[in-house]
């Protein structure tokens, strides 16, 4: 499993996943095209979405989650330099909503900007409140450590994440790959068996790689 894999998968988790945002705005055609653009969003119609949330916005430009949803479609499309510019609109027009941080910054993180993308997620859980949320942005930060070789703050944001949830695969998935860099080989092909039992299947394809094959030897 590759490393860029893994980003992909963790970032996905929030991204593209949970209930979709209420519309703010009192314009009855945008909350309309809104709405629209949640429904072909969730059918995988993705061009479908993105033109509704353009007709959103063309009825209201000041609506950030119509914004933030629509860099969520860009994203999935391998837009990311146009998610980064939906969420950075997202947040010039509401600087308090800790999601388009957070989603900017795993935009960021698919293409390997992953000092920037630290910065967002900083302030992404500066903001949040909701454990239930944070967990997803402790271990994308925690990601993006990894890969600028910052492991020890890496393995603490880990630990985070895990912490708020123990049922969330990617987080071990992280957390194995950050003690094996540094070392740790028991606590990393737990951390990674861990992972596999909670469904992660790039988890498993590693340990039934070439690469993984030394897990078998850990006792």
């Amino acid at each position: 499993m590759s490393r860029r894999t893994i980003a992909i998968a963790a970032a996905l988790s929030v991204l593209a996943l949970g209930s979709p945002l209420i519309a703010v705005s009192a314009k009855p055609f945008a909350i309309e095209y809104f709405n629209s653009g949640i429904d072909t969003f969730e059918e995988g119609d993705y061009q479908g979405a993105i033109a509704n949330y353009i007709n959103a916005l063309e009825n209201d430009l000041k609506d950030p989650l119509a914004y933030l949803d629509r860099a969520s479609v860009k994203y999935e499309l391998g837009d990311y330099q146009g998610a980064i510019a939906d969420c950075s609109m997202a947040i010039s027009i509401n600087p308090i909503l800790s999601r388009a941080y957070h989603n900017r910054g795993a935009a960021k993180q698919e293409l390997n900007l992953h000092k920037s993308a630290i910065n967002d997620f900083d302030k992404a859980i500066e903001l949040e409140k909701d454990n239930a949320i944070l967990y997803h942005y402790y271990n994308n930060r925690a990601w993006s450590k990894y890969n600028v070789g910052n492991l020890k703050m890496g393995l603490i944001d880990a630990d985070k994440s895990i912490e708020l949830n123990q049922e969330y695969m990617n987080s071990f998935d992280t957390r194995g790959r950050i003690k094996q860099d540094l070392g740790d080989m028991k606590g990393a092909c737990s951390d990674f068996k861990k992972s596999v039992s909670l469904g992660n299947q790039l988890t498993a394809q590693y340990l039934n790689s070439e690469k993984g094959l030394w897990c078998r030897y850990i006792q």
